[in-house]
């Protein structure tokens, strides 16, 4: 008998949901830096109200056309290869953007950062995470329990 109780011991499988939904939850947070230093964004490298459109769609675009390719590689070749590959590529597009210099250089690396979301969430997804039974929900739950706690934590210093 499986022993799903919230407060045993963790297992592998508890330990890869916790840090997926973790990688998740920085996503995030790294998903609003943009908005929040936009301003400054624009100043600096004198971008235009569309420009800085371009700039902020980039990575949404990237995010919602890499979801299902993502799920499709992880089927085919196993979730750990495409989510290792995922993480890469938005640590190596998180270093570079404090490089970039120009409009064509943080798109890119926005187009990097939403292909990895995409490949976070399509290869979470996969069968072959955990199965065809539960992967979904398993990723769920842990997803929204650091949620909650992200959200709390923002209200809290808020006020």
């Amino acid at each position: 008998m499986l022993n799903d109780s919230p407060l045993a011991a963790p297992t592998p499988r508890r330990w890869v949901v916790l840090l997926l939904a973790a990688a998740l939850c920085i996503n995030y947070i790294d998903r609003g830096n943009l908005a929040t230093v936009g301003k400054l964004i624009s100043d600096e490298m004198h971008l235009s109200s569309e420009q800085f459109g371009y700039l902020s769609s980039a990575f949404f675009i990237t995010y919602v056309l890499a979801m299902i390719p993502a799920g499709w590689l992880a089927d085919r070749f196993g979730a750990r290869r495409v989510l290792t590959g995922g993480v890469l590529i938005w640590s190596l597009a998180t270093l570079l953007t404090g490089f970039a210099n120009g409009l064509i250089a943080l798109v890119l690396l926005q187009r990097g950062k939403g292909a990895e979301a995409g490949a976070g969430f399509g290869a979470g997804a996969s069968g072959t995470v955990f199965g065809a039974r539960g992967a979904g929900t398993a990723l769920s739950r842990a997803t929204a329990v650091l949620a909650a706690v992200f959200m709390i934590t923002s209200l809290s210093l808020t006020y």
